[in-house]
């Protein structure tokens, strides 16, 4: 099974993995934001005659910008993106809609490659490992898990900038996998635990996401909010 991600703008995508008995999370590919600033971006923008305005603050969210100066009306706009998909005036300037396109094997590149880190991780700090009873004095009450290839689940996440702004990648994909594989888990099990399911999860997201963008922009001005998931 091959997996193709394309991505073109400053939403971003990521690959991520659970691991069923130890319920973990981890991202194992994730789409770059696509700005002016990058070295690649800027050399095509100034060649076609693009204006970049570079951030004045060390804010991550404060981004690097292409200036467009509208000669019939005397008025200037920017967009943050070097890649964009409709913005036809900025593709003028060298904001090209051509996307970044990554492709995987599922299982060699991904699932192998995540049982291999989990591996090590387990060789260096006994990762994985599960207690058989809540005491934590002695190391003998505990057992490893062999890490086993069947036991990883693979999926997949966009975003756009809008809830990366205020959620992180790591937070987002734990909430995706805790309903979408937990839910699953709690069916086979006498005592169903208060997992969200996936829709309310991702609401809970993108209401959280709203509240950080109210709360800064005083219910003036929030940016898209928009998430989509799959497992692959």
């Amino acid at each position: 099974k091959k997996i193709y991600i394309a991505n073109a703008g400053d939403s971003r995508s990521f690959l991520a993995t659970y691991h069923t008995p130890t319920q973990t999370t981890h991202i194992t590919y994730a789409t770059r934001e696509d700005k002016p600033h990058l070295i690649d971006e800027q050399s095509r923008i100034k060649q076609m005659g693009g204006e970049i305005l570079y951030p004045e603050t060390d804010d991550p969210r404060d981004s690097s910008r292409v200036l467009y100066n509208n000669e019939q009306t005397g008025t200037q706009s920017s967009i943050a993106m070097s890649r964009s998909i409709g913005d036809w005036e900025f593709g003028k300037l060298g904001v090209i809609p051509d996307p970044i396109v990554d492709r995987f094997v599922l299982r060699e590149d991904v699932v192998l490659k995540e049982v291999e880190r989990l591996q090590q991780m387990q060789v260096e700090s006994k990762f994985a490992c599960e207690k058989e009873q809540e005491s934590q004095e002695k190391e003998d009450e505990m057992t490893c898990h062999a890490i086993d290839e069947n036991d990883i689940r693979v999926f997949g996440v966009s975003a756009t900038d809008g809830l990366l702004d205020y959620i992180s990648p790591d937070i987002i994909v734990s909430t995706v996998a805790s309903s979408l594989f937990q839910n699953e888990e709690d069916e086979e099990s006498p005592e169903p635990t208060s997992s969200l399911c996936l829709f309310s999860s991702l609401e809970k997201l993108i209401y959280s996401a709203a509240r950080g963008w109210h709360d800064e922009m005083g219910g003036q001005y929030r940016d898209d909010i928009a998430i989509a998931t799959s497992v692959l």
